[in-house]
C-alpha cells in the first residue's frame, strides 16, 4: 500500500514540476529549462499554437552571440570579436598581429625622423671656410646649401639659361646687408620665385620657403638647386653638370629617410587591413557560435494513469 502511494506521489510530483496550472483560454504556463526565465519570472505564457517559437526564443537569451556586436568590436581592436565569442587563440593572434605592427611601423617612423632632421642639419650647417671662388663676401655666414648662392649664381646666368626672358622687372633679392644673419634670413622668397618663374626651361619649380619639407626636399632632388651646395664650381653655365658630392651625399640621406617612411607607411597600411580581417572573421564567428548549438523544441500529449497531458519534447544538434 505504501509503495503505490509513493508512485502516485512521485507522479503528481512530476506533473506539477513539469506544468503549471492552467490559465484563461488555451494559454499555460510552462518550464521552459533555462533556469533564469523558470525561476526568476514566473509570469511566462506561452499560447500552444506558437509555442516552439517562443521557447526557442527564450532558451537563446543570454546565449547567443551577436555577429555585428562581433564585427564591431573586432573592427574598433582586432581580436575583440573573437575573445567575445570565446576563441581566444585567434583573438590572441590577431591582437599580437597588431601590436608587432604598431612596433614595427614606430620603429621606422622614428628612424625616418632620425635620417630627416641629419640630413636637415647637415644642408643647414654652417660653413667656415672661404670657397675659393667667393671674393666678395669672405665673412659672410654661409651654409652647406646655401640660397644666397643658389641667388647669386642663377641671377648671373639667367640671360643664358632662358635667352628669351624678360627680366627687366626683377629686383635683387638680397634683402639685407647683414652678413652675420643666416643666409635665408637675408632673401626675398618673392623676387626670388618671380626670378625662377621668368627664367622657366630648366627652372621647373620654385624653391619653397626655409623651414619647410618641401625647401628640404627639393635642394637635393632636383639639378635645378645643384648650384646652392658649397662644392658646386663657380664655372660658366652648364646646368645641372657635374652634380656635386654633397648633392650626391645628401641625396642619398634622403632617399634613406624615405625607405623608412615607406616601410612605416606599409606598415599602417597592414594595420589598416588586420581590423577589417579581424571584423569579418569575427562576424562569421559569432554565426558559427550560434549555429553550434541548436535547440527544437515542440508540445505533445502523454497518456498518463490521469489521462492526457502536455509534454515538452525537445531535441538539441551539436555542430562540430
Amino acid at each position: 500500500m505504501n509503495s503505490h502511494l509513493y508512485k502516485y506521489l512521485v507522479i503528481i510530483l512530476m506533473i506539477a514540476f513539469g506544468v503549471a496550472t492552467s490559465k484563461a483560454g488555451d494559454e499555460t504556463q510552462y518550464l521552459t529549462g533555462n533556469p533564469k526565465i523558470d525561476f526568476a519570472d514566473r509570469s511566462i505564457y506561452l499560447n500552444n499554437q506558437n509555442f516552439s517559437q517562443q521557447i526557442d526564443e527564450a532558451n537563446k537569451t543570454g546565449r547567443e552571440k551577436s555577429p555585428l556586436l562581433a564585427g564591431g568590436l573586432s573592427l574598433l581592436i582586432p581580436g575583440a570579436g573573437q575573445i567575445y565569442t570565446g576563441n581566444y587563440v585567434k583573438g590572441g593572434m590577431f591582437l599580437a598581429t597588431e601590436a608587432a605592427l604598431w612596433i614595427f611601423s614606430s620603429h621606422f617612423e622614428k628612424k625616418g625622423d632620425d635620417i630627416t632632421t641629419a640630413f636637415e642639419n647637415y644642408a643647414d650647417a654652417r660653413v667656415y671656410s672661404k670657397p675659393d671662388w667667393d671674393i666678395t663676401e669672405p665673412d659672410r655666414y654661409r651654409t652647406k646649401w646655401d640660397v644666397i648662392r643658389y641667388y647669386e649664381w642663377s641671377n648671373q646666368n639667367k640671360s643664358i639659361i632662358n635667352p628669351n626672358g624678360d627680366f627687366s622687372g626683377l629686383q635683387s633679392a638680397i634683402i639685407s646687408d647683414d652678413k652675420t644673419l643666416p643666409p635665408w634670413a637675408r632673401v626675398s622668397w618673392d623676387e626670388l620665385n618671380k626670378l625662377e618663374r621668368t627664367i622657366g626651361k630648366w627652372y621647373s619649380h620654385t624653391l619653397p620657403r626655409h623651414g619647410e619639407q618641401q625647401y628640404y626636399e627639393l635642394i637635393g632632388k632636383y639639378p635645378q638647386f645643384n648650384q646652392g651646395w658649397d662644392d658646386a664650381t663657380n664655372a660658366n653655365f652648364t646646368y645641372g653638370d657635374p652634380i656635386t658630392e654633397n648633392y650626391k651625399f645628401y641625396s642619398q640621406m634622403r632617399g634613406t629617410a624615405n625607405d623608412y617612411y615607406y616601410k612605416a607607411k606599409a606598415a599602417m597600411s597592414v594595420v589598416v587591413v588586420n581590423h577589417i580581417l579581424s571584423a569579418v572573421d569575427a562576424y562569421f564567428s559569432a554565426r558559427s557560435f550560434n549555429s553550434n548549438l541548436k535547440a527544437e523544441m515542440s508540445l505533445g500529449n502523454q497518456q498518463t494513469p490521469f489521462g492526457e497531458i502536455p509534454v515538452v519534447y525537445a531535441t538539441i544538434k551539436l555542430k562540430f
